[in-house]
């Protein structure tokens, strides 16, 4: 494909990626031979400076210990102690630089000897005469030979130099490891980027090579990114009507397709919320009007206890309906971000047991026993809108009782968790919740199945109670169990924590 300026890209060849590998080889053939001699050579040369040294210090110490010894074998030497001689012998010869060394008495007769050392260097050999001092002053006792030898010297020499040629051949193996790498990412990576943008460019795409540096690479990767830029520019203005006309059509599409949804959407969640009030309300509904109408038509024949019972009926209905109107609006305002929500220091114990006194009557009703348990002390406070956090307790007790079997029982515990934080637990004996309809549990208007059962209730004061408990700052969770029962809880910062 050619481009703007009838110029061909090349051609990307088989043994470019190879060719790359032999200009790597090549420098690393010149490289590495040259590194290697001069630090051989480095290491020879400080190790045969260390070794001189060393050899001339020993020979200095060969007098020296030629002194001493003669001072030391005198008294043996001079009263013939031949056990003596041969202790101050092993002494001797235990030190590793010593080769050889003979002991003569004043005639010349030798008494003991460890090697000869007339077999070693001049260089390394010394001869001591032995004088013994008595109250008739000096008396030649003999004489001592001592030879000292260097190969302990020449041995550690050769030692460390192998361990020297060795560590050099291990640091240069890393060091190819360190020039492969680095080559690859500063020369072979951009070289091959290139190869490829080549490639892209000649299947008809508009390769592009990413690479940031301010060297000469640098500088050839911009300007074909540059020439691939001006190229697009070109193609880009030929597309550009056919383009904006597939988008608008797209867009026009997808705009009809989102309405048609949306409106689905509404329009099932419209029927499903009025399929689930219109039953809601029907039966309050029914029951006020069925039992006012009774006052009305037998209000003669109709007993004061039977008055009495209808009149509760109909305040009880009235209760569910106000209730029921009370969640939906307050879902409502939730929904909207309308509700207002006042934080204050309140205390959490006495909203509970406020809470639990004023069900004791429905849990009585049904044969629930409630139990609460706290270890907190009063005065702890939580930041949350007192009538809210209410609704909460209230909605999730009044569920424990509503859901429980008759002669269940529903605990209840107020305690301090998390370092600083409130929970309150609610847990009953009752049906459960099954673990497919754990999602659905926070779902407003969804009944979890109970749609067809005796129980009464919209579905939306879990959804409601989740809701309240995010916005004042707090977190909700349960677990349940299929006829073992569910446990709430929710948790709310203490005054300290939620204002730090």
């Amino acid at each position: 494909m050619s481009t703007e300026t009838g110029i061909e890209p090349p051609e990307p060849r088989a043994w470019q990626g190879r060719h790359v590998s032999i200009v790597e080889l090549r420098f690393l053939a010149l490289f590495v031979p040259a590194l290697f001699l001069v630090l051989v050579l480095l290491t020879a040369g400080y190790e045969w400076h260390s070794y001189s040294r060393a050899s001339h210090h020993l020979k200095q110490r060969l007098g020296a210990v030629a002194s001493n010894l003669s001072i030391i074998m005198a008294e043996p030497l001079y009263r013939r102690d031949r056990r003596q001689i041969r202790l101050l012998m092993a002494s001797v010869i235990a030190d590793d630089a010593v080769a050889a060394f003979a002991i003569y008495d004043m005639n010349g007769g030798l008494i003991d000897n460890f090697g000869v050392p007339q077999d070693e260097p001049a260089e390394w050999r010394m001869s001591q005469f032995v004088n013994f001092a008595d109250q008739d002053g000096l008396r030649q006792a003999g004489r001592l030979e001592i030879a000292f030898t260097d190969r302990h010297l020449r041995e550690q020499t050769l030692n460390r130099l192998g361990f020297a040629v060795l560590s050099v051949g291990v640091m240069l193996l890393a060091a190819l490891v360190i020039v492969h790498v680095s080559y690859s990412r500063s020369i072979g990576r951009p070289i091959d980027d290139l190869r490829r943008a080549f490639g892209e460019t000649r299947d008809g795409a508009r390769g592009r090579v990413t690479w940031d540096s301010d060297d000469e690479i640098g500088d050839l990767m911009t300007a074909f990114n540059a020439l691939q830029d001006r190229e697009e520019k070109s193609l880009a203005l030929l597309k550009q009507t056919q383009s904006d006309l597939e988008r608008r059509v797209r867009e026009r599409t997808h705009d009809l397709e989102q309405a048609s949804t949306e409106a689905l959407l509404a329009n099932r969640a419209k029927t499903q919320f009025l399929a689930a009030m219109s039953h809601e309300f029907r039966t309050p509904l029914n029951a006020t009007i069925g039992f006012a109408s009774l006052l009305i038509e037998d209000a003669d024949s109709i007993s004061p206890e039977r008055r009495s019972q209808y009149l509760e009926e109909i305040v009880r209905s009235g209760d569910i309906l106000l209730s029921l109107l009370s969640k939906l609006l307050d879902y409502s305002e939730l929904e909207t971000g309308t509700l207002k929500i006042t934080p204050e220091a309140v205390d959490p114990l006495v909203i509970v047991e406020a809470v639990i006194a004023g069900e004791t009557g429905r849990a009585a009703q049904k044969a629930v026993h409630l139990d609460f348990q706290t270890a907190l002390a009063g005065g702890n406070k939580i930041f949350v809108d007192g009538a809210r956090y209410r609704q909460i307790v209230t909605n999730l007790l009044v569920n424990a009782i509503k859901y429980n079997r008759s002669d269940g029982r529903v605990f209840v515990s107020l305690d301090s968790v998390r370092d600083g934080w409130c929970r309150l637990t609610i847990r009953d004996t009752g049906e459960g919740i099954s673990e497919a309809m754990h999602d659905k549990v926070f779902i407003p208007f969804d009944r979890l199945g109970r749609e067809a059962g005796s129980i009464d209730g919209a579905g939306i004061g879990l959804a409601l109670v989740k809701q309240l408990t995010i916005r004042m700052g707090g977190e909700i969770d349960f677990t349940s169990v299929v006829n073992e029962g569910s446990t709430f809880w929710v948790e709310f910062p203490f005054v300290s924590r939620a204002s730090a």
